[in-house]
């Protein structure tokens, strides 16, 4: 939609007018971190399409960028522009502590004016050092703390991004009244690389969704086109009781890790937050798979590399978009041990197709009545029975009797172990008139009979 700004009333009587060209300025931080290495330590060569700033705290590191070897001692910082090869190295005899950040400003114009500085070591006694220090400082002091910042902490971190770009625009800006002249205008018609485009996507994409583990349901039909394409979509959390784990650089490694599990199975966006990472798999197959061995095998690479545990919170499986809130905070509430195993394995078979989930809810609520079947329930979707037993078996691996039957069966063993009602009242509440056949079913089930299911339910 456009934007119309129109002159109002009595144009011909405006005596003078001017105008500033619209802009979109948008800044993202990656990968910051504070970090303290023994003697003989190195980081291998390697580049990205950000800005880096590097500053060393404590002891001594040799910064090689593009070939170029610059020695760095406590204060000293060197400013790394995008798609410089670097490489690290401490001594011998001494190890470095020291503070990295990553920048991406999406600003043409400004990004390739402070991007492109031809200058990229300052000692600790210059005055872009002097100027920038504090900034670092206050970063630094936030990174101690990241995993248990407030709101207003996290204002003021974006504040103190916002002071070190001035800063970089100031140093630009002076002694040069023509920055136009030199690699601004050259470099902005080079337009940004394919990897930052890339980075860039990636980030909106991330943000959309994480959006949608907030928003209420929408007013209108959620525009599909801007996320992946799907059938279906899983989502599940990971968080680690090491709350130290999220202040660690290692976090960053975990969402690579995670990233490259679930690239076998469909279109994986990860969500880091303050003390947990939220997998949502977009995947274009036609079953509807479970996703325990997926998760599994995330949760199994990530323990064995980062030498952490992790627990999981499982959301569920749905083709819904507007469903992945509730899968949000379902995986939350399993955190917190609000839900039995079997509504966590009744989430598990949420279902791609819009007949399969309207069959679910018609189920779900009419269990107890003992004239559901597949006949009545095809009736009331507008669909042949044939064509729902085929499609309940494609879409969840199980049949319409089976799964009706797992539901009044998880409800019966409620009722056992919360209620006294008699087992014939159970039986007839839970969609069964013969007293006889329920308990051979249940007993088939559970080995057990319901009466000694309630014994052993009341004595453990």
């Amino acid at each position: 939609m456009a934007l119309l700004f129109i002159p109002g009333r009595g144009k011909d009587k405006c005596l003078e007018e001017f105008a500033l060209p619209d802009f979109r300025f948008s800044f993202q931080l990656y990968g910051t971190h504070w970090r303290s290495a023994e003697q003989g330590w190195s980081y291998p060569e390697h580049d990205h399409p950000l800005l880096e700033i590097n500053l060393v705290i404590e002891g001594f590191q040799k910064m090689i960028i593009n070939g170029i070897p610059y020695e760095q001692f406590p204060g000293d910082l060197v400013i790394i522009p995008p798609g410089y090869t670097h490489e690290s190295q401490t001594s011998d005899k001494e190890g470095v502590t020291y503070f990295s950040l990553h920048l991406d400003i999406e600003d043409r114009s400004l990004a390739y004016s402070i991007f492109h500085d031809p200058q990229l070591f300052y000692a600790a006694a210059s005055r872009v050092a002097e100027r920038l220090r504090p900034i670092l400082d206050q970063l630094i002091e936030a990174s101690r703390h990241s995993a248990a910042m407030s709101q207003l902490e996290r204002m003021k971190l974006r504040t103190y991004v916002l002071q070190l770009i001035i800063v970089m625009i100031e140093h630009r800006l002076e002694g040069s009244d023509s920055l136009e002249l030199e690699s601004g205008l050259r470099d902005e018609s080079r337009g940004p690389s394919l990897e930052i485009i890339k980075l860039r996507e990636q980030n909106a994409l991330e943000s959309r969704v994480q959006d949608l583990f907030y928003e209420q349901q929408p007013e209108l039909p959620l525009d599909h086109s801007l996320f992946p394409p799907h059938r279906w979509i899983g989502l599940f959390t990971l968080t680690s009781p090491d709350r130290e784990f999220w202040t660690k650089p290692d976090r960053f490694w975990a969402k690579s890790l995670l990233e490259d599990v679930l690239a076998h199975y469909g279109i994986g966006v990860i969500i880091v937050e303050a003390s947990r990472m939220t997998a949502v798999l977009f995947s274009t197959d036609i079953a509807v798979p479970a996703l325990e061995p997926y998760i599994e095998e995330a949760r199994l690479c990530l323990e064995q590399k980062l030498a952490v545990q992790l627990a999981v919170g499982l959301g569920g499986v749905t083709a819904d978009l507007a469903s992945i809130r509730a899968m949000y905070e379902q995986s939350m509430r399993i955190f917190q041990g609000g839900l039995p195993d079997s509504t966590i394995n009744r989430t598990m078979n949420e279902f791609v197709h819009r007949i399969i989930r309207n069959a679910m809810s018609h189920i779900q609520y009419e269990y107890a009545n003992r004239e559901l079947s597949l006949s009545m329930l095809a009736n009331r979707l507008d669909v042949t029975p044939n064509y729902l037993s085929a499609l309940f078996t494609s879409e969840t691996g199980l049949s319409f009797t089976r799964h009706l039957t797992q539901i009044r069966m998880e409800r019966a063993k409620t009722l056992l172990r919360e209620t006294n009602l008699k087992i014939y009242q159970i039986c007839h509440n839970t969609g069964y008139s013969d007293q006889a056949y329920f308990s051979r079913l249940f007993k088939s089930l559970e080995g057990v009979s319901p009466y000694d299911y309630r014994i052993r339910s009341s004595s453990t």
